[in-house]
């Protein structure tokens, strides 16, 4: 209800080592991630995604199970975050880059195989565009 901007956390980022790239989600990570993974000139990159326990709120996973809509993993890389961060970083800087940032979560790994795969599964999601007509 009271998103904050990530300003400092954004900054410290910056600023380390072994941090190759980073973005708002605003659009959901189903949508931005495929983005930021984008290789222009070359291949595109995917990713596999194992979400981190906590990962999600408990109120999102009530959510999906009242209204039988399945796991709340793919529910919720739907969603558009308010103010949230990814970031791409070299797995030897990892544990810096967590040592700087507490609260950072890692959700998975960069792979040479376009697409994101949850789980050992194929994710077909969209996520939400702002400019689509809806179609």
């Amino acid at each position: 209800l009271r998103p904050r901007a990530l300003v400092d956390e954004g900054l410290r980022l910056a600023s380390l080592p072994g941090v190759r790239g980073a973005m708002d989600v605003s659009d959901g990570l189903a949508r931005d991630l495929p983005r930021f993974l984008a290789n222009p000139g070359g291949p595109d990159l995917g990713a596999c995604l194992a979400l981190p326990p906590h990962f999600l709120h408990p109120e999102v996973e009530a959510f999906c199970a009242a209204r039988g809509l399945g796991p709340a993993g793919p529910f919720a890389l739907l969603g558009g975050e308010d103010y949230a961060l990814l970031a791409a970083v070299e797995p030897a800087a990892a544990p810096a880059v967590l040592a700087a940032l507490p609260r950072a979560l890692p959700i998975g790994q960069v792979s040479s195989r376009p697409g994101l795969v949850l789980a050992g599964q194929p994710l077909h999601l969209a996520g939400f565009d702002h400019f689509s007509n809806g179609e």
